[in-house]
């Protein structure tokens, strides 16, 4: 007789009953085909899941699995194709798996490319900062429960991804529906759902036998004819493809759906509801008193507050609805009309109004009735749209027969001029961008300082940016992706939690963002019938002090511009003395005569010993230094745009207190020679919007002054800008008197004027 020998462990084996290690009796295999999905681009939803590489992963709302332990969420712009999901590199595509537990395993097949996984493949254990390059189908072992996420490196195709898990998986019962067709009751069968998401398939019968995998596949809702008992259940496709419990419903060919009562019409005070239910062949009937009693009818006018109650009738089955109130015996409100505003053009706007009334259980829903200027109203029904004029008061309502009328909503219509207005500052965000981020480089983060400029934002360091602008302390970034990416050039916020502040702002100052990234945040609002033209944001402010903005997640802003209302004049007063300098922050127009003003000129030319001055008779530049002649208060007038050129002009304006150092400069003063520039022998400071001339840009430097009332004078002439030539064979005179000759050094009079001959 032979001996056998067996373990415990063995006979398992022979009966088939033990597979692989101690734990691996509990593994499933959930497998998701992306080539078996229907062709579409997924639409982000709004609710994100997950961070990685400070990148959102935002849920798929169009996506075919639903949103649970293995849901798959995205970052960037994704499509299923034939071959599978589709990543672009170029896009940044993140895909993310959340759900994920300790000993589970992951992996990803992919038809073209190359991808990154998010962490170190061979020992994963959560987000890290590091990026592994993957090869298709390397199995990744998950160290420790989390979101496991990777990214094209480069275009890809994501045929499927494998998820093995310890996890024991649970189907829930589909849900049975049917509801009247006819003479046929329609029946809708909903799947359950895998715990673990894997996909399923439900199987039904309709001779109350119990269903199994080789029963009828349901694909779409079925007509059954007769009454039956419907059964079905469903089965997960993953490797343990486990069922859910069996799901059962008669279906009654005398069932009869719930009945549904609704206001149709209005009379005053009154209201008719109607009474109507889907099966074909149903008796209606109504009760005003709790179902008491029931009387037969389709409709029923009310004139008061009712609760009513509904029942349907076919053959024994029946079936009613719960009290149902309805208010009548008062006027009900209608709520008010909304509006959008449209393009602005040739001093109109287009307004579209819309009245939602669907609450008030009103039909049909109400028009719109309008005035201009407290006119004769008209109508136009919702949707539909009005040119409104700016400057004019429009008022708009809500109407129906048998309502109250709504609020009525008033608007004005705006525009802002900008032609009216000046710029205090601005800044070309993409031109920044050029200039910190390169082609080979084409993003840097931008440099904020230490020093908070109001609490929670921070000044931006960075060349070029004003110091009246901040931003809060996230990762904020330029970017460059040279011209023919324009669209991707500007200032850019990393994280949707960026907000920007602007200091210092007056109230009624104007404030213009380019590109498509900003919202109105703190102590700002958006005039509704500002111009947003050219992806403009427009905002007034409405009072002094600070302003925040929210851009949109990953939106560029291009160009930033702050506007303050310009003045129609300004003041500048002339003394007895009958000259001036002046500096202006505004364009100022002398193209017509100006009361108390003879003249105005710029310094255009340096001789050595004389200066020449030319009149101008036009709209001159913001900032330009200035000489004026005459006497008294001068109100001058300002323009939009300028017109002289003030290039070669060497007298230097300030806007503000300037220090300058001794012998550095020609200030105009009443000195011992009469009215002139005098050379400042020791530090001095020039006053807030006037002018002065540079030392350095002259070059006869040992004149001491150039006169402007004909005693002692470096002033070759006053006039159209022709320097008067001396007259060489004139005879010169010292100042005692003395004849001297042409080589004399010194102080000259020649034909009545004085000069320097050096």
């Amino acid at each position: 007789m032979k001996k056998f020998t067996f373990s415990f462990k063995s006979l398992l084996v022979a009966c088939g009953l033990l597979i692989g290690s101690a734990n691996a009796w509990a593994q499933t295999t959930v497998t998701y085909d992306f080539t078996s999905y229907t062709a579409k681009t997924l639409t982000k939803s709004s609710t994100s899941g997950f961070k990685a590489n400070s990148t959102e992963h935002y849920y798929a709302s169009n996506f075919d699995e639903v949103h649970n332990r293995f849901g798959f969420q995205f970052a960037g712009s994704f499509s299923i194709e034939a071959a599978g999901l589709y990543a672009q590199r170029d896009k940044g595509d993140h895909v993310g798996i959340c759900g994920l537990a300790s000993g589970d395993k992951v992996t990803i097949n992919f038809s073209q490319g190359a991808i990154m996984v998010r962490g170190n493949i061979t020992n994963w254990t959560g987000n890290t900062s590091d990026w592994t390059s993957y090869t298709t189908g390397t199995e990744i072992p998950i160290n420790a429960a989390g979101n496991l996420s990777f990214q094209a490196k480069t275009s890809c195709k994501i045929s499927s991804i494998v998820i093995t898990t310890n996890a024991t998986e649970s189907v829930t019962a589909p849900s049975i529906d049917s509801e009247a067709n006819g003479s046929k009751r329609t029946v809708t069968i909903t799947d359950g759902a895998s715990n673990l998401l894997a996909p399923v398939t439900t199987y039904y019968t309709t001779d109350g036998t119990d269903p199994t995998a080789s029963s009828t596949k349901y694909t779409a809702p079925f007509d059954v004819d007769a009454t039956c008992t419907v059964k079905a259940i469903t089965i997960s496709t993953s490797s343990a493809k486990t069922a859910s419990t069996i799901t059962s419903q008669l279906i009654d060919m005398d069932a009869v759906d719930v009945p549904t009562a609704a206001i149709t019409a209005v009379d005053g005070v009154n209201r008719t509801v109607t009474f109507s239910c889907t099966t074909d062949g149903a008796d209606l009937y109504y009760s005003t008193d709790n179902g008491e009693t029931y009387t037969a009818g389709t409709s029923l006018v009310i004139s008061a507050n009712t609760n009513i109650k509904v029942k349907a009738t076919k053959g024994s089955a029946s079936a009613e609805t719960e009290n149902i109130a309805f208010e009548a015996g008062t006027e009900i409100q209608l709520n008010a009309p909304a509006y959008t505003t449209g393009a602005y053009s040739d001093g109109k706007y287009t307004l579209t109004l819309t009245s939602n009334q669907t609450d008030k259980l009103l039909t049909p829903v109400a028009v719109v009735k309008y005035s201009v200027n407290d006119g004769e109203p008209q109508t136009i029904n919702s949707g539909e749209t009005v040119e409104a004029a700016v400057g004019s008061t429009y008022k708009f309502w809500s109407y129906a027969s048998g309502y109250a009328k709504s609020n009525d909503v008033v608007v004005t219509p705006t525009y802002i001029d900008l032609s009216t207005y000046r710029t205090d500052w601005s800044m070309d965000l993409d031109a920044l961008a050029m200039a910190i981020a390169t082609e080979s480089n084409s993003s840097a983060s931008v440099t904020k300082s230490g020093e908070e400029l109001v609490s929670g934002y921070y000044s931006i360091t960075n060349d070029g940016f004003n110091a009246k602008f901040g931003v809060n302390d996230v990762n904020w970034q330029v970017r460059n992706y040279g011209s023919g990416k324009s669209y991707n050039t500007g200032l850019w916020p990393y994280n949707v939690n960026g907000s920007m502040v602007i200091t210092e702002l007056s109230a009624g100052d104007v404030i213009v963002f380019t590109g498509d990234a900003v919202t109105s945040g703190t102590n700002v609002t958006k005039d509704a019938f500002i111009s947003t033209a050219n992806n403009n944001s427009t905002f007034v402010v409405t009072a002094a002090g600070n302003a925040t903005f929210t851009p949109t997640k990953s939106g560029y802003i291009h160009s930033l511009t702050v506007y303050t209302q310009r003045p129609v004049s300004v003041s500048k007063t002339i003394t007895s003395a009958g000259w001036a300098t002046y500096c202006s922050p505004y364009i100022l127009d002398f193209s017509s005569s100006i009361e108390n003003l003879t003249q105005a000129y710029i310094v255009t030319g340096n001789t050595g010993t004389a200066l020449t001055l030319t009149e101008v008779n036009g709209k001159v530049p913001a900032n330009t230094g200035l000489l004026l002649k005459g006497e008294g208060v001068c109100a001058i007038p300002v323009a939009a745009t300028s017109d002289v050129d003030v290039s070669a002009n060497i007298l230097h304006g300030v806007t503000s207190n300037t220090n300058i150092d001794a012998n550095t400069g020609y200030v105009l003063m009443n000195g011992t020679s009469g009215v002139g520039f005098y050379n400042n022998a020791k530090a001095f400071t020039v006053g807030a919007n006037t002018a002065y001339l540079l030392a350095s840009e002259l070059s006869a430097l040992s004149v001491k002054a150039f006169s402007l009332d004909g005693a002692a004078t470096g002033i070759a002439e006053i006039s159209d800008g022709d320097s008067l030539k001396a007259d060489d064979d004139a005879v010169l005179y010292n100042t005692a008197g003395q004849q001297v000759s042409k080589g004399y050094k010194g102080i000259v009079i020649k034909n009545g004027k004085k000069y320097i001959n050096k």
